[in-house]
């Protein structure tokens, strides 16, 4: 699936136990910087499952309210985690595999943008503050629009389970 960063900024802010504000935090070009004693909310993605042509293959798209789509758009303040099931019957045997592709139009995007991607079995992505931490260095990608903009991840009989592939960019002036 490929992905393509934008610079525009909003986040969910937690700030009690009842309910949340929305706040329009500005772009932010360099690293972004979390207040004190405030959780973000990662934005949390479906991937449904499309069956393919050939026996035995699947492909998943991101679900929004009236759409599927391959495309994953993110900004840097905070990751975006997109989650997935695998089912103990259908799923016996094969491989997982997944593709990502970093997607920007350098002559108009002038910043360096470096995206790591983190895949989970059973639970979300750690994370430390704003920073999003992958436990198994087998489990992640790193790309960057420099160097490697396309990783694949290939996962032999993957468990049944809900599995979660957290993606998080940062920017940084050229």
């Amino acid at each position: 699936c490929p992905i393509q960063i934008t610079d525009t900024s909003s986040a969910h802010k937690w700030q009690s136990r009842f309910n949340t504000s929305f706040q329009v935090i500005p772009p932010q070009l360099t690293d972004f910087e979390e207040p004190e004693n405030s959780t973000l909310c990662p934005r949390r993605l479906q991937l449904i499952r499309v069956k393919q042509i050939p026996i035995f293959s699947s492909v998943y798209l991101f679900q929004g309210r009236e759409w599927l789509t391959p495309w994953l758009l993110i900004a840097d303040e905070n990751p975006v985690i997109a989650q997935f099931d695998i089912l103990p019957l259908v799923d016996i045997g094969g491989s997982l595999s997944v593709g990502i592709h970093l997607d920007i139009d350098t002559k108009y995007f002038k910043q360096s943008v470096e995206v790591l991607i983190c895949i989970r079995r059973g639970r979300m992505p750690s994370r430390k503050t704003s920073e999003m931490i992958c436990d198994d260095e087998r489990m992640e990608m790193r790309l960057d629009t420099n160097s490697k903009r396309d990783g694949n991840l290939l996962i032999p009989y993957p468990q049944p389970d809900t599995w979660f592939i957290g993606v998080q960019a940062k920017c940084f002036h050229n």
